[in-house]
Order: C-alpha cells, then sequence, then structure tokens
C-alpha cells in the first residue's frame, strides 16, 4: 500500500482533497490552531461509508494528523454535525 506516489485517501474527494492541503501545510507550517480550525471546517464534505461508518477515523493513520486529534478534539469529531 505505499511506495512512490502512493497518496492515502481519506475519503470522498472533496474531503480528501481538503485534508491533504492541511497535511501539506501541517508539514511545512506547524500551525496546529489553523490546522484543526480547517479540518473542522473540512468535516461536511465527509461521508459515512456505511450507517456504522461514525468518523473519519482514516485522518488517525496520517501521523501529522493523529498528533492534531487529541482526545478532547476526537470527541469533538464525533459530535460534530455532519451533512
Amino acid at each position: 500500500m505505499t511506495g512512490p506516489g502512493f497518496r492515502f485517501s481519506f475519503g470522498p474527494p472533496e474531503f480528501d482533497a481538503a485534508v491533504h492541503r492541511i497535511v501539506d501545510r501541517l508539514t511545512t507550517h506547524p500551525d496546529t490552531e489553523r490546522a484543526w480550525s480547517e479540518l473542522l471546517a473540512a468535516l461536511p464534505l465527509w461521508r459515512p461509508v456505511s450507517p456504522d461508518h461514525l468518523a473519519p477515523v482514516s485522518l488517525l493513520a496520517e501521523p501529522a494528523l493523529s498528533e492534531l486529534i487529541t482526545p478532547a478534539r476526537a470527541r469533538t469529531l464525533l459530535t460534530h454535525p455532519r451533512s
């Protein structure tokens, strides 16, 4: 699953693009408050793959985001309204 050119998918194309912009910016400018705000703003673009899919857990697969998502922020993701 990894190799040259591999890019992890975080979900639907619009959400994926928004998250990759956040990750790319975090690697060069580690402003976690801005990244968190942008992640919350992008959350309405996420879509579950099934009724049991409660949150975009794929975010935790990215080291820069897993450090950003504290337990309190994880609870926020779980309670954030979705479209």
